[in-house]
């Protein structure tokens, strides 16, 4: 900051001192003038010695400070281009990718299903499965990283709740039917304001949550309630349950965290960390209610007029 403001000379230790000396006798010679000091001379060694002794090494100081923290500007500037190319080559080298290999992938279960048998059929539809997860990811990825980088704020819209809910349950209709598992809704049919994006994003993570950690055959219940003062969307399954240990980490500890699933199923917790922070911004929040083996609720809290 002082660096695009000030020019690097004004800053050196020796120009300080010399402009802290010229203060320092214009100072002393405007009191004397005032108020006829006794020993003139001495006055004036004292108020050149004592600003020079004085403002040089704590120039020195700040000049080391101000340098590290350009450097440190730098670095930052180095790290957040880094940052650019990486997200770059997500989104070009590796989705690109992964789009043409989901589009070979329909394809096949399209045209080519006399062709197989149900078994090869099904191992089609779990590549399938995983590659449009993987997509929804990536997808999920970028934008968390561009809100980042351009430290984007909440943008909130209105727009109808039960059509975000439905299109989060379609997404991931194929993973829950492949895992034999019944899905219950009641989902009640309103308009709501508040981000829209953050919203599906954190719907997604917590459904897919869900689906992962409830065994073949198990149930899931996705449901709404809606007060004067607040609006709850819950997702409850019987699933496998979150320890008190795992359940201090996901909502107390910045470090993202994650276990298999009932089918192995691997993540990194990336979901569940962004969708507390996207909550808190539009200032809602995220309620877990959970026992072992028995299964877990997770409910997002929102003001109704947000």
């Amino acid at each position: 900051m002082f660096k695009n403001s000030i020019p690097a000379k004004f800053y050196r230790p020796y120009i300080v001192s010399l402009f802290s000396i010229i203060a320092s006798l214009i100072i002393y010679n405007v009191f004397h003038y005032f108020f006829h000091l006794v020993n003139y001379n001495q006055g004036l060694y004292l108020a050149i010695g004592a600003p020079f002794i004085v403002s040089f090494p704590i120039s020195l100081i700040a000049q080391k400070h101000l340098n590290k923290i350009y450097q440190q500007k730098i670095e930052l500037e180095k790290l957040n281009e880094l940052n650019n190319k990486l997200f770059s080559i997500i989104a070009h080298d590796i989705r690109g990718p992964l789009s043409i290999v989901k589009g070979y992938v329909e394809i096949l279960q399209d045209v080519q299903k006399n062709l197989f048998a149900k078994e090869d059929l099904k191992y089609l539809q779990n590549l399938s499965n995983k590659v449009n997860h993987l997509l929804l990811f990536l997808d999920d990825l970028l934008q968390w990283s561009k809100n980042q980088i351009d430290n984007s704020p909440v943008i909130p819209t209105e727009f109808n709740l039960k059509e975000l809910i439905m299109n989060s349950i379609e997404i991931y209709e194929e993973t829950r039917i492949s895992k034999n598992q019944e899905l219950e809704t009641q989902i009640t049919d309103f308009r709501i304001t508040t981000d829209k994006e953050a919203l599906g994003f954190t719907l997604r993570n917590l459904y897919y949550n869900a689906i992962k950690f409830t065994p073949k055959g198990g149930h899931i219940y996705f449901y709404t309630q809606k007060t004067e003062k607040e609006i709850r969307i819950s997702i409850e399954d019987n699933g496998i349950g979150i320890s008190d240990a795992h359940l201090d980490t996901i909502t107390k500890s910045k470090e993202w965290f994650s276990t298999q699933g009932t089918n192995n199923e691997v993540g990194t917790g990336f979901g569940i960390k962004t969708s507390i922070q996207y909550l808190e911004l539009q200032n809602g929040k995220l309620e877990i209610e959970t026992s072992l083996k028995k299964g877990t609720k997770v409910t997002v809290v929102l003001p109704t007029n947000n």
